[in-house]
């Protein structure tokens, strides 16, 4: 049997999805140009309760996609994979090469791969804490959702001690 690959955008995607499955095709889901099926296993972020699990899961996920860096803000000379990565700046703001427009280019496309694979794994209610402007990072993403959701329940520690 010969199967075919169908890539869609995540609209169609659901709207297919039980029809796709009884025919000879293959359904590659398409989100920011990354294969989103390899990534299934990662649970949407809901709230605390799951965020450790979620952040440690994205970290692969993004790492494997070559974005860690993009969200990393640890440097660490053994993480060859993780060293921070910034957005590049011209040398002359008032006289910008096309070169030099290329690497920004570039870095901003990356950037965004990493903040639109981070956000389809977030539930509407969670989604709302990021802004969708392309002008807020991944890394800026990252944060506010640590900021928000990687928390400790000291009361929660206080009664462990007991």
């Amino acid at each position: 049997m010969t199967l075919r690959v169908i890539k869609r955008n995540y609209k169609t995607f659901y709207s297919r999805l039980f029809t796709a499955h009884t025919s000879n095709f293959i359904l590659v889901y398409l989100h920011g140009g990354i294969a989103m099926g390899k990534y299934d296993h990662i649970p949407e972020l809901l709230g605390t309760e799951n965020y450790v699990g979620w952040s440690t899961k994205m970290q692969y996920a993004l790492a494997c996609e070559d974005l860690w860096c993009h969200v990393n803000t640890n440097p660490d000379p053994t993480d060859i994979l993780g060293a921070p990565s910034f957005k590049p700046v011209p040398v002359d703001p008032n006289n910008v090469t096309p070169a030099e427009v290329a690497v920004i280019r570039e870095w901003l496309l990356n950037d965004m791969k990493a903040k639109d694979l981070i956000t389809c794994c977030l539930s509407p209610s969670v989604g709302a804490l990021v802004s969708r402007t392309h002008t807020v990072s991944s890394r800026d993403a990252w944060k506010t959702l640590a900021e928000h959701f990687n928390c400790t329940d000291t009361s929660a520690q206080y009664q462990l001690q007991q």
